[in-house]
């Protein structure tokens, strides 16, 4: 299912992602939390 989403929004270009289950997250009640780096410029 993850897999699907991910060629859905990427295509053949793969960015690195990592999965890890935690028993909670930051805020009660969410379901997904994203944390992410953005570069912008070289």
């Amino acid at each position: 299912m993850i897999e699907a989403a991910r060629v859905a929004l990427f295509g053949d270009h793969k960015p690195v992602d990592t999965l890890v289950g935690v028993e909670t997250l930051a805020h009660p009640g969410c379901l997904l939390e994203v944390d992410a780096i953005a570069v912008i410029g070289s």
